[in-house]
């Protein structure tokens, strides 16, 4: 196999890794996305501020209990942006890589196409703001619901979501050194 023919087969495997790493990121998007909208839904009506309970099982005050529910997705939210990374990263550096090829060995700008046209529709933000406004989401409904602890809840979200930029920001530059690395 001649030099030209084996970065033929790299590119076209870093094709369909990119292609998997899509559908994989799709599809824990799509779960993330509508279990933590449930959980904070469930939480509300489980937790009815109308009518406290005269006992309660554990002898926990429902604002607290809400408190608790509210950080826990929150740090949910966090885990599902940590696992999104983690597959983000590997398909950039994939698309990375995949770009290197076409610019070095062929005249097909097939890769960079794609990723102008997503920057263009601002495809990298869009799943950061998504989880940036969950968190804040989460943070404000404890406000509205009237929970005592909003001041700490909305610590966290900032908390949070200042520490998904910055790992976004430093990730994404990184992922995307390591593609263009020749090998």
């Amino acid at each position: 196999m001649d030099e030209l023919e084996a970065r033929f087969k790299e590119w076209e495997e870093c094709r369909k890794t990119i292609d998997r790493f899509d559908k994989i990121l799709a599809d824990m998007r799509r779960v993330g996305f509508t279990l933590i909208p449930t959980i904070v839904t469930a939480a509300i009506l489980l937790t009815n501020r109308a009518n406290p309970p005269q006992d309660a099982i554990y002898n926990v005050a429902p604002d607290t209990l809400l408190t608790a529910v509210f950080i826990t997705t929150m740090v949910l939210v966090l885990v599902l942006f940590l696992l999104d990374q983690y597959y983000w990263w590997f398909l950039l550096a994939t698309a990375a890589r995949a770009e290197y090829i076409e610019e070095t060995t062929y005249t097909l700008h097939l890769t960079r196409r794609l990723r102008q046209v997503a920057e263009r529709f601002w495809a990298n933000a869009i799943p950061l703001l998504t989880y940036v406004l969950f968190l804040g989401g989460t943070a404000i409904i404890a406000f509205v619901l009237g929970n005592p602890n909003f001041p700490l809840l909305a610590l966290v979200a900032v908390i949070f979501s200042a520490a998904m930029f910055l790992l976004h920001i430093i990730g994404t530059k990184i992922a995307t050194d390591i593609g263009k690395a020749a090998i």
